[in-house]
C-alpha cells in the first residue's frame, strides 16, 4: 500500500513537470519575430504649407525720397529776394518786401522737389543780367538748358523761359515738367494788418503767370 502511494506521487510529479515543459515551449517567441512594442515608429510628415490662391506677397516699403542737393545763391531785385539752388536751377526761397520786413512765399519745410526745378542732377551756372536771372547747364548726353527768370522789380508778375539745345552728335528725345512743387505760401491770409494776405495774393499771381518755352 505504501509503495502504491509513492508510485502515484512520482507519476503525478512527472506528469506535472512534462506539462510545464511542453506548455513553456509553446509560449516561447519565435526568434527573429518582431513584437508590436519593438516596431520603429516613423517620424510624422507635415504637409507643406499651401499659399492661398488669392494671397499676394506684401511689397517692401518704398524708401523715402532723397532731398534735393543744394548750393544756394541769393539775389535781391527791387521788392524781390530770390534764393536759387544751382542744382536744378530751382527756387529754394522767394521773398517779397513789405514795409520793413520780408514775406516768404515758399514753404520752409524740406521737399524732394523744389519750385521751378529742371533736371535736379544738373548744376547750373547762375548770373544776373539787369532784371533777369539766367541759368545755364548741360547734361552728360549733350543737352544744354538755359532757363531765364525775368523779374519785375516793383511788381509781382514775372516771366519764366526755357531754351533746350542738343550740342551732341546723337539725336535726343527728352521731356520734363515745370511747376512750383509744394506751392507758394504767404502765411495766414487773415493777418491782423493784412500783410500776410497781400503776400499770399502776390504769390498767387506769380504762380499763374505764363511759362514760355523755346
Amino acid at each position: 500500500m505504501k509503495k502504491n502511494y509513492i508510485l502515484a506521487f512520482v507519476l503525478s510529479f512527472a506528469v506535472l513537470m512534462s506539462w510545464q515543459y511542453f506548455v513553456g515551449q509553446a509560449n516561447k517567441p519565435v526568434p527573429g519575430a518582431t513584437t508590436p512594442s519593438s516596431l520603429s515608429s516613423s517620424p510624422e510628415r507635415t504637409a507643406p504649407a499651401v499659399t492661398p490662391t488669392g494671397a499676394l506677397p506684401v511689397p517692401a516699403p518704398f524708401p523715402p525720397p532723397a532731398v534735393q542737393r543744394e548750393s544756394v545763391v541769393v539775389f535781391e531785385m527791387g521788392l524781390n529776394r530770390i534764393s536759387i539752388n544751382r542744382y536744378g536751377g530751382a527756387v529754394a526761397q522767394w521773398e517779397i518786401r513789405e514795409d520793413d520786413h520780408w514775406l516768404t512765399l515758399v514753404p520752409v519745410q524740406p521737399f524732394p522737389i523744389q519750385a521751378l526745378s529742371t533736371f535736379p542732377d544738373v548744376a547750373y551756372e547762375v548770373r544776373a543780367e539787369g532784371n533777369r536771372l539766367v541759368m545755364t547747364g548741360q547734361r552728360p548726353d549733350g543737352l544744354t538748358i538755359e532757363k531765364t527768370l525775368r523779374i519785375a522789380p516793383k511788381g509781382y508778375l514775372h516771366e519764366v523761359s526755357h531754351r533746350l539745345a542738343n550740342t551732341g552728335t546723337v539725336p535726343l528725345s527728352t521731356s520734363y515738367e515745370l511747376g512750383w512743387g509744394p506751392g507758394m505760401e504767404g502765411g495766414d491770409e487773415g493777418g491782423k494788418d493784412g500783410r500776410e494776405a497781400k503776400g499770399f495774393s502776390a504769390g498767387y499771381r506769380f504762380r499763374w503767370d505764363q511759362i514760355h518755352q523755346t
